[in-house]
C-alpha cells in the first residue's frame, strides 16, 4: 500500500520549520512525575493512561501504556460489584502546582480523596486513596486498581511501539506485579504493589491485571488503600525498588513530597498569574 505524505512550507521563507502534529480533542489530563518517571496522562476519573521513564543509553523515553478504551491503571471502589468511580463526579485539584488530587462522592454515605506522587529521589510513585463513610450504616467496600499493559513504545518526537516479549509475573520475593518489556535483554520493568494483603490477579496473554482488598467501615469510620509503583531497567530492580518504597511507606513519602515542593513554591501576589 502506498501512501503519502505531504507537508506545506512556504518556500520563500528564509527558514524551514519543523511542522508538529496537530493535536485533536481537548482530554482533560493531569501530569506529574519526578526525575526518574511520569505519568502524563491522569485523566479525570483517575485512569492513568501510560507511565513512562527516559533511558539515557536510548536517547529517548520508553512508556507502558494501555489503550484508548483500557488505561493502563486505574482504581475501583466497588459495592454490590458495581465499581462507584465509573459515574462519579471528580473534583480535581493540584497541591503545591504539582500533586494531583481529587475528592468525589461516590454515594450518600461514601465519600473518597486521591492523591498521586512522585517523591523526589525514588524511583517510583505512590497512588494514595481514602474512603470515608459519612453514612449511619456499616459499608463493606472493595477497593483496588485493575490495569492493562498494550503496548511498549520509543518516544523521542513521535512516538512508535516496539516489537518486544511483554512479560507480567508476580514477583513472590518482593510481593510485587512486575511487568517487564524484554528485546534479548530486558529495556524496562515497572512494578506495582499494595499496603493491604491483596491477591494479584493478572492475564499475560492479554494484558490484564487487578488487585483488591475488602475494606469494611463503619459509621464515620475512614480507611486508606496504597499502591505503589516503581520502575528500572529490569524486572528484579523494579521489584526491589517497590520494597523500598513500602518501608518509607505512604505517609512518610508524601511528606518527602510536599517538604521537596514547598522549599520551592513561589507564591505570587498577582491573582491573575
Amino acid at each position: 500500500m502506498i501512501q503519502e505524505g505531504k507537508l506545506n512550507l512556504d518556500n520563500s521563507k528564509s527558514k524551514l520549520l519543523t511542522v508538529p502534529e496537530l493535536l485533536t480533542g481537548n482530554p482533560l489530563l493531569y501530569p506529574t512525575g519526578n526525575e526518574y518517571l511520569s505519568l502524563p496522562e491522569t485523566n479525570r476519573h483517575g485512569g492513568i493512561g501510560s507511565i513512562n521513564l527516559l533511558r539515557l543509553d536510548h536517547s529517548g523515553l520508553l512508556d507502558f501504556r494501555g489503550n484508548r478504551d483500557e488505561t493502563l491503571l486505574s482504581p475501583s471502589v466497588t459495592v454490590h460489584d458495581e465499581n462507584l468511580l465509573t459515574s462519579a463526579s471528580f473534583n480535581w485539584h493540584y497541591k503545591l502546582g504539582w500533586l494531583p488530587s481529587f475528592e468525589a462522592n461516590l454515594s450518600n454515605e461514601l465519600h473518597i480523596s486521591g492523591v498521586i506522587a512522585a517523591p523526589p529521589g525514588f524511583k517510583g510513585f505512590i497512588y494514595h486513596l481514602r474512603i470515608i463513610n459519612r453514612g449511619g450504616n456499616k459499608v463493606t467496600v472493595e477497593a483496588g486498581w485493575q490495569g492493562f499493559w498494550k503496548t511498549f513504545n520509543y518516544t523521542v518526537f513521535t512516538s512508535r511501539a516496539l516489537e518486544v516479549k511483554r512479560s507480567i509475573t508476580y514477583h513472590r520475593w518482593t510481593g510485587s506485579l512486575v511487568l517487564e518489556a524484554q528485546a534479548v535483554l530486558p529495556l524496562a520493568a515497572l512494578a506495582f504493589s499494595t499496603e493491604a494483603t491483596a491477591d494479584w490477579q493478572f492475564n499475560p496473554d492479554s494484558g490484564h491485571f487487578k488487585t483488591n482488598a475488602t475494606l469494611e467501615l463503619e459509621p464515620g469510620e475512614q480507611n486508606t488503600f496504597t499502591l505503589y509503583g516503581s520502575v528500572n531497567l529490569e524486572a528484579d530492580g523494579a521489584a526491589t525498588t517497590n520494597v523500598d518504597l513500602r518501608r518509607h511507606g505512604a505517609d512518610t513519602l508524601l511528606d518527602k513530597t510536599h517538604n521537596w515542593l514547598e522549599q520551592r513554591f513561589i507564591r505570587l501576589e498577582e491573582p491573575e498569574l
